[in-house]
C-alpha cells in the first residue's frame, strides 16, 4: 500500500490532488519511467523510506506516466511551470538509466470541442513538448510526438474530465 500511495503522490496514478504535488526531480523521472527506484538503482526512494525504514525496489517498467504540464485553453504554449517540470524529465532523460532510450510523447484532450480540433491541439502540444526536451539537450531522434485528442480517456472517468486532458512519456523498447 506504501508503494501504491507514493506513486500516486508521484504521478503514476491519477489523482484529483496531482494538479497541486510538488515538482518531480530527475531521480523521480528515472523511477517512474524505467521502474528502477531507491538508492540501488541510482534513484530515488518514495518518500516513507529512509533510515530504519524499508521499500521494496521496483524493477518492473511502470506504466505511463502524467508529466502533470499545464497548458492555457486552446494553447500548445509550455506554462512557466510546464517548462520546470519539462527541464526535470529532460535531466532524468540525460541520466544513465535512460541515456540512450527512445520516449512517446502522447497529447490527450478531454471531449470538450470539435474532435478535428482537440486532435489538432492534442498533437501540438505532444510536439511543443518534444521541441522544449530537444532545447534542453535530449536529442530529437529520441522523442517522438503523437496526439490522441479525446480518443483515448483514462479508465473510469466521463470522456469530458479535466484529467483526460494530459500529456503523457511512455519509455519505448
Amino acid at each position: 500500500m506504501r508503494k501504491l500511495t507514493w506513486l500516486a503522490a508521484v504521478g503514476v496514478i491519477a489523482t484529483p490532488m496531482m494538479a497541486q504535488a510538488q515538482q518531480r526531480t530527475p531521480e523521480d523521472y528515472v523511477c517512474l519511467l524505467t521502474g528502477r527506484c531507491g538508492p540501488e538503482a541510482g534513484s530515488a526512494a518514495p518518500p516513507e523510506s529512509g533510515p530504519g525504514k524499508r521499500f521494496a525496489l521496483a524493477t518492473a517498467p511502470a506504466a505511463p506516466v502524467d508529466l502533470r504540464l499545464t497548458f492555457a485553453s486552446g494553447s500548445a504554449a509550455l506554462s512557466a511551470t510546464a517548462q520546470r517540470e519539462a527541464r526535470a524529465l529532460a535531466a532524468a532523460l540525460a541520466r544513465p538509466a535512460l541515456a540512450v532510450r527512445r520516449l512517446r510523447i502522447e497529447g490527450h484532450t478531454d471531449s470538450a470541442g470539435r474532435r478535428a480540433t482537440n486532435l489538432a491541439l492534442s498533437q501540438r502540444r505532444a510536439a511543443a513538448v518534444v521541441a522544449y526536451l530537444a532545447t534542453q539537450g535530449v536529442a530529437r531522434a529520441r522523442l517522438t510526438a503523437i496526439g490522441y485528442g479525446s480518443g483515448r480517456p483514462l479508465p473510469d472517468l466521463p470522456p469530458g474530465a479535466a484529467a483526460n486532458r494530459r500529456v503523457v512519456a511512455i519509455l519505448l523498447p
